[in-house]
C-alpha cells in the first residue's frame, strides 16, 4: 500500500558545525519548522550544494556515543577482527597511513554492516630511532644539552613528556578520517601491559636457544649511533660518480660511485722491507685499506703464483702483519685485477673470509664515523670520507695510485636518518631466524594464511627460505630495556657449573663475558644463587644499557593487544574469540620488517603454534603523482588533513619551515617541491572524496601515483551524489511519499508495486524503464560484494561510480523526469507508484553500497530518505507540528544490512521465463541506449546546437520484426538525446526520407548477425554544407599540426611524468582525428 503524508509543512534541517577535529559529545541536528517569510520546501531541509565541512564534523561523536565501535559482548554473531599497523608515536599520519585507514575501515563496515561482531584495534609503535632523535634535538635545540648530559633516567622523562604532549595527534587525525576503530583498547607498545609481553618473548626464545650475543658485523649508522637489522637499510643505486650528502657530516656532500684501484708493495716477510713486486687492487671504500689484514688470490691466477705465502707492507701501517692468502670462494680472477684486499672488520665477504683464515679483525671506525687509534696519528679523529680523499693524495705521493673510475654501484643507507651505514664489529643479539622461518613458510604454503596479492607469496618465500639471523639489539634509552645482566668481573667463577642453565648465555669469543636472562636483578641474583649462595654479596651484576629493536616489540602486536601474555579469564576469552585475527592489512613495504616477524614470533609464542592472522592483504606504496618516493625533505609529503579541509600555498610552506627536523638544505628543496606539486596549494576535497579516491587506486598488484586532482574530482561526485539526492527528495516531498517501515519493507513495497502493474495488465515497456535499472543495480551489487570479498576494492568502487553516474543519474533519472512532471497526483497512478519505489530503492541501496567507502555523507542523505513514515529527517516534524523537536537517528546507516541482490523473478513477471526475460529487458534497453548515444554523436559531432529542433529516424535492415520499438520506447529516446521527435520507420520509408531531404545523415548503429539497425538525422535548412566540411577539414589540420607539435617535444631524457603528459595528448589527438575524419566523410557523402 502507497504510503502518503498528509502534512505538506516545511522543515528546516542542518547541523550545527564544530569547526575543530575533536569528538563532540552529542549529534546535534535541529529541525524546526521555519518562519512565515520562509519559502520552506526542500531548501530549508538540506543544503543547496555539498559541503564537507558541515557534512563530516559531527557524525564521527555520535557514533562513538552509539557504542558502534565496540564489539558486541553477548551475541553469536561471527566474529570479525583486524588490528590497526601502529602508526609511530613522532609524527601525523601522512597520506600512506590514510590509505591504510580508507580500507580497514571500509573492510571493518562492511562486514559489520554483514551481521559480523566488528573489533577493529587502533595502535601506537613507540619507534625507538625516531623518537629518540626527535627529543634529543629538541633538548639540543632549547637546552644545548646531550642526553648523555640529563642521564638515562631524566631523559626517558623527557620522551614520556613529549609522547603525552605530542602522542595524540595520529588519535586526531584517525577520526577525521570516519576510522570506526575501539578507542577504549588502544594499544601503545611501551604500555605496562605491553612490556611484559616484551619482556616475556626475550626470555623465552633465549631459554629455548633461540637468542643468542656473539661479535658481528652489523649495519652502522654514524649519526644515530645504533646498529639496524639487514631490511632496516636502503640502498641508493649509482650509476657513476655522484655527489651524496651525508647527513651525519652535517650538509657535507662526498664523492661516491668511484673505483679506485691502488697498488700494494709485495715482501717474502712481515718482518722484512725489500720490495719483490707489486699487487693492484681495487676498491670503492679507500678508507678501509687502514684496517686491512690481508690481499686474497685465487690459487689457480697465473699472474700471482710467485706471490704465494708472501706478505703486503702497508705504505702507512708497515709494521702490521698482511698475508697474502689464497681464497677460491671470495675471488673471482676474470674481475678486475683478481685480487682482492680483506678487511675483515668492515665487509660483510670479508668478515667470512676473515674467519676461515684465522685474520685478524682490526676496527678503524669511531661510532661517529670518525677514525680511531688503530690507525696512524694523522689520520685520527678524522671523518671516514674525508680520509678517503687524504689517502687518494698520498697514495699518488708515494706512486702507489693507480686510476680512479666511474663505477655503477648500490650505496648503503640508513631508513630513517639517509646516514650512509658502515659495517662495524660489535657484540650485539641475535634472534636464529630460522627455526622461526620454517614455520612461516608452512603457514603460507600450506594455505593456512592467505596472501593477497598472491604474487607476494612468492616474494615471501624467497625471504624466508635465506633468511639470516636478526639483530635486536639498539644501542638507544628510549625502548624495551633489553632484560639480561652481566656478571661485572668473572673473576674465579667456575663456567661450568653455569653452562647447562638455559637462563645464562655465555658469549663466545675472547671475552667470556656471562649474562643471566631475567626480568629483573632479583630474579637474576635468584638463579644465580643456585650456584653461588652468596651471589648477592660476592657478584656485581650490570643490566646491558641497550634496547631492543622496535620491530622486536612490534612484532608481538597480534598477541599483546589481546592482553597476552596475561593468564586471567578476560584475556584468555578474548584470546579465544578473537585470536588469530581475521586479516593483516598493510603496506607491502613492510612485508618482512613487521608481518613475517609476527608470523614467525607469534606462531611460536601462541598456544598450538596458532598463526596469528587468517589472510594478509598488502597494497602498494603510494607515492606522488610523478611517481617519486613521498619525503619531507622533497616537500611531496600530504598531510591526508590537508586534502580533507583543504590548505593553501602558504599555509603548506609554513609548515615545512617549522619542521626542525630537517636540515636547511632539505628545507629549501622540500619548499621547492612543494611549490611545484602544489602551485594553487591543495583544494578542500573531504574524507569521503579523499577515502573514494584511495581505495579507487588500490589496483591489486599496482604502484599509486596520486594525483591529489583526482580527489577534487571525487569531491564533485559527492556533489553529484548530494544533488540526485536531492532530486529524488524533491519528488518524494511533492507527492508526499514515504515507505512505513525500514529497507527490508521497502524491498516489499517495490515488488508489490510491480506485481501490481503486471496484474493491471500494464503495457511492458511503461515499465521497462524501473525494471531495467533494478537489474542493473542487482548486478552492481553481485560485483561490489564479489569484489569487497577478494580484495578488489577499486574494482567495488568503480562498480559503483559507473552504476551511479552512467546508469542511474545519466539515463534512469533523466528517462523517469517526464513521468515525475506530468502530474501531481499519484493517487491511482500505479505506474507512477512503482517508479517512485524504485527511485527509493536504488537511493537506500546505493547509498547503504556507499557506506564502507563514504561514511559522512551516506550516513547524512540515508537519514533523509522517506523510510519508517515520519521517524526520518524529511518528514519529522512535518506530523510533529505542535511539537517541534530535533530529530535523532535511532539506527546508524551502519546497523542496516549491506545491499544483497533482489530476486529478479518478482520484476520481470514470474508468471514468464525469468531468464529470457530478463536478457530481454537488458539487451532491448542497452540497445535503446545505443541509439541514444548515436544520436548524441550525431549531434556533438555536427555541432549542432541544443536549441534546435531534431528528428531523428530509426529502422532495421533487413526489414525485420525482430527489433521494434513502441511510442513509450520512443519517448526514452526523445527524452534522452532531447530531439523533438524520433520516429521508426521501415527500409521503404527511409528510402522516401532520402529522396524528400538531401540533407540527411545515415549511419549503422548496431549491427550484429541477424540484422543491422540505421540511424537518420534530417538536417536543417539552414545547414551549409560546404562551409561546415571546410571548416571540419581546418580542424584536421590544426590536429595535424598539434600531433607534430607533441612529436617534436617528445625526447628519451624528457621527465617520466611530462613524457606521460605527453603521449596522453598524442592518444587524445588520435581519438579526436579519428572522430573529425568521421564527420568529413559523411559530409562527402552528401555532397555527391
Amino acid at each position: 500500500m502507497l504510503n502518503i503524508l498528509k502534512s505538506k509543512k516545511s522543515l528546516k534541517y542542518f547541523p550545527i558545525v564544530n569547526k575543530s577535529i575533536s569528538v563532540i559529545n552529542k549529534r546535534n541536528f535541529h529541525y524546526y519548522i521555519p518562519s512565515d517569510n520562509n519559502e520552506g520546501g526542500l531548501n530549508s531541509i538540506i543544503a543547496t550544494s555539498y559541503d564537507p565541512s558541515n557534512v563530516e564534523k559531527d557524525w564521527y561523536g555520535w557514533w562513538e556515543n552509539k557504542g558502534l565501535f565496540k564489539p558486541e559482548d553477548e551475541t553469536d554473531k561471527p566474529c570479525y577482527t583486524i588490528l590497526l599497523p601502529p602508526p609511530n608515536v613522532t609524527g601525523s599520519l601522512h597520506i600512506g597511513h590514510a590509505l591504510t585507514a580508507s580500507i580497514e575501515d571500509s573492510l571493518c563496515r562492511y562486514k559489520k554492516m554483514n551481521g559480523m561482531n566488528v573489533l577493529w584495534i587502533p595502535g601506537c609503535d613507540h619507534a625507538g630511532i625516531s623518537t629518540q632523535s626527535v627529543v634529543e634535538k629538541k633538548i639540543a635545540r632549547e637546552e644545548g644539552k646531550t642526553r648523555h648530559d640529563l642521564g638515562r633516567e631524566e631523559f626517558l622523562k623527557r620522551v614520556w613528556s613529549w609522547k603525552e604532549e605530542y602522542g595524540n595527534r595520529i588519535e586526531h587525525q584517525s577520526k577525521a578520517m570516519g576510522s570506526m576503530t575501539d578507542w577504549s583498547r588502544k594499544v601503545f607498545t611501551m604500555d605496562e601491559q605491553f612490556s611484559k609481553a616484551v619482556i616475556e618473548t626475550f626470555l623465552r626464545l633465549a631459554r629455548d636457544g633461540l637468542i643468542y650475543r656473539d661479535k658481528k658485523l652489523v649495519n652502522w649508522c654514524p649519526q644515530l649511533n645504533t646498529a639496524l637489522s639487514d631490511i632496516e637499510v636502503d640502498y641508493i643505486s649509482l650509476k657513476k660518480k655522484t655527489r651524496v650528502h651525508v647527513p651525519s657530516c652535517g650538509d657535507k656532500t662526498f664523492d661516491f660511485g668511484v673505483m679506485h684501484t691502488f697498488k700494494y708493495p709485495v715482501v717474502n716477510n712481515y718482518s722484512e722491507k725489500e720490495i719483490i713486486g707489486y699487487i693492484p687492487v681495487s676498491t670503492t671504500r679507500l678508507e678501509t685499506m687502514l684496517g686491512d689484514t690481508a690481499v686474497a688470490i685465487h690459487p689457480e691466477d697465473p699472474r700471482y703464483t710467485q706471490f704465494h705465502g708472501k706478505y703486503i707492507l702497508h705504505p702507512f701501517e708497515p709494521n702490521r702483519k698482511i698475508p697474502i692468502i689464497c681464497d677460491e670462494k671470495l675471488v673471482n680472477m676474470e674481475v678486475g685485477s683478481g685480487a682482492v684486499k680483506i678487511t675483515p672488520a668492515h665487509s660483510f665477504e670479508d668478515f667470512e673470509c676473515g674467519k676461515r683464515h684465522n685474520l685478524e679483525f682490526i676496527n678503524i671506525l669511531n661510532k661517529d664515523g670518525t677514525l680511531n687509534d688503530q690507525v696512524p696519528l694523522e689520520f685520527q679523529g678524522k671523518n671516514r670520507f674525508v680520509v678517503r680523499q687524504v689517502l687518494v693524495e698520498k697514495l699518488k705521493e708515494m706512486e702507489l695510485f693507480l686510476s680512479e673510475e666511474d663505477h655503477e654501484m648500490e650505496l648503503p643507507k640508513c631508513s630513517r636518518s639517509n646516514d650512509i651505514l658502515e659495517p662495524m664489529l660489535m657484540s650485539q643479539w641475535f634472534v636464529k631466524c630460522e627455526p622461526l622461518a620454517k614455520r612461516a613458510l608452512e603457514l603460507v604454503n600450506q594455505n593456512e594464511i592467505s596472501i593477497h596479492p598472491p604474487s607476494y607469496k612468492q616474494t615471501w618465500n624467497n625471504w624466508l627460505e635465506n633468511i639470516h639471523d636478526w639483530c635486536i639489539s639498539r644501542q638507544l634509552w628510549w625502548g624495551h630495556r633489553i632484560p639480561a645482566f652481566k656478571i661485572v668481573d668473572i673473576g674465579t667463577i667456575n663456567l661450568d657449573l653455569l653452562k647447562n642453565d638455559n637462563s645464562i648465555i655465555i658469549e663466545q669469543g675472547l671475552e667470556k663475558n656471562v649474562w643471566v636472562m631475567s626480568s629483573n636483578e632479583d630474579d637474576a641474583y635468584e638463579i644465580l644463587e643456585k650456584y653461588f649462595p652468596d651471589a648477592r654479596l660476592n657478584i656485581q651484576l650490570s643490566q646491558d644499557e641497550d634496547v631492543l629493536d622496535t620491530w622486536f616489540s612490534s612484532g608481538l602486536y597480534p598477541l599483546a593487544a589481546f592482553g597476552w601474555p596475561s593468564k586471567s579469564p578476560e584475556v584468555l576469552e578474548t584470546l579465544k574469540k578473537r585470536y588469530p585475527s581475521s586479516v593483516m592489512e598493510t603496506g607491502s613495504d613492510i612485508l618482512f620488517f613487521w608481518v613475517a616477524r609476527m608470523v614467525m614470533l607469534c606462531s611460536y609464542l601462541s598456544d598450538n603454534k596458532e598463526k596469528p592472522f587468517n589472510e594478509i592483504y598488502l597494497h602498494a606504496m603510494v607515492r606522488d603523482r610523478q611517481g617519486k618516493k613521498m619525503s619531507k625533505s622533497l616537500g611531496n609529503v600530504i598531510d591526508p588533513i590537508d586534502v580533507i579541509n583543504g590548505s593553501p600555498l602558504d599555509v603548506l610552506l609554513s609548515t615545512i619551515e617549522k619542521n626542525t627536523n630537517i636540515s636547511k638544505n632539505e628545507m629549501n628543496r622540500a619548499i621547492q617541491g612543494t611549490k611545484q606539486e602544489f602551485p594553487k596549494g591543495i583544494p578542500q576535497c573531504g574524507t569521503d572524496a579523499l577515502r573514494f579516491t584511495l581505495i579507487q587506486y588500490t589496483q591489486q598488484g599496482r604502484q599509486i601515483n596520486l594525483d591529489i586532482s583526482r580527489a577534487e574530482s571525487n569531491r564533485h561526485l559527492c556533489n553529484k551524489i548530494w544533488q540526485a539526492t536531492r532530486f529524488c527528495l524533491s519528488h518524494f516531498e511533492r507527492f508526499n511519499y514515504c515507505c512505513q517501515g525500514d529497507d527490508s519493507v521497502l524491498k516489499r513495497e517495490l515488488l508489490n508495486s510491480f506485481d501490481k502493474c503486471f496484474n493491471a495488465n500494464v503495457e511492458a515497456t511503461q515499465i521497462i524503464q524501473n525494471q531495467w535499472i533494478i537489474l542493473k543495480l542487482n548486478e552492481t551489487v553481485n560485483v561490489v560484494r564479489n569484489s569487497m570479498d577478494t580484495y578488489m576494492f577499486s574494482d567495488a568502487c568503480n562498480a559503483i561510480y559507473q552504476f551511479f553516474l552512467y546508469q542511474f543519474c545519466d539515463n534512469y533519472l533523466e528517462i523517469v523526469k517526464p513521468l515525475l512532471y506530468s502530474t501531481n497526483e499519484i493517487s491511482g497512478n500505479i505506474i507512477l507508484e512503482n517508479t517512485l519505489h524504485t527511485m527509493h530503492y536504488c537511493l537506500v541501496t546505493l547509498l547503504k553500497l556507499l557506506h564502507p567507502y563514504m561514511p559522512f555523507i551516506t550516513e547524512e542523505l540515508f537519514h533523509l530518505c522517506p523510510l519508517n513514515g515520519n521517524e526520518n529527517a524529511l518528514y519529522h516534524n512535518k506530523i510533529n507540528t505542535n511539537n517541534k523537536s530535533t530529530f535523532i537517528p535511532k539506527r546508524s546507516i551502519i546497523e542496516y544490512s549491506y545491499p544483497n541482490s533482489l530476486d529478479v523473478s518478482n520484476i520481470v513477471n514470474e508468471n514468464s521465463d525469468t531468464l529470457k526475460k530478463q536478457m530481454f529487458i537488458e539487451d532491448k534497453v542497452d540497445k535503446i541506449l545505443e541509439l541514444v548515444q548515436q544520436f548524441r554523436s550525431m549531434r556533438q559531432n555536427l555541432q549542432l546546437p541544443k536549441s534546435q529542433d531534431l528528428i531523428g529516424y530509426i529502422h532495421t535492415h533487413p526489414q525485420t520484426d525482430i527489433f521494434t520499438l513502441d511510442s513509450n520506447e520512443l519517448k526514452i529516446i526523445e527524452t534522452l538525446t532531447k530531439f523533438k521527435n524520433i520516429i521508426f520507420i521501415n527500409e521503404d520509408d527511409s528510402k522516401e526520407l532520402k529522396k524528400k531531404h538531401p540533407l540527411i545523415l545515415s549511419a549503422t548503429a548496431i549491427t550484429n548477425p541477424q540484422y543491422s539497425i540505421m540511424i537518420q538525422l534530417v538536417l536543417p535548412e539552414e545547414f551549409q554544407l560546404e562551409k561546415e566540411l571546410e571548416k571540419w577539414n581546418k580542424k584536421i589540420t590544426q590536429l595535424e599540426n598539434a600531433k607534430q607539435k607533441y612529436l617534436k617535444q617528445l625526447h628519451p631524457n624528457l621527465p617520466a611524468d611530462i613524457a606521460e603528459q605527453l603521449q596522453q595528448k598524442l592518444t587524445q589527438n588520435e581519438i579526436e582525428v579519428v572522430k573529425v575524419k568521421d564527420t568529413c566523410k559523411q559530409l562527402e557523402e552528401l555532397m555527391k
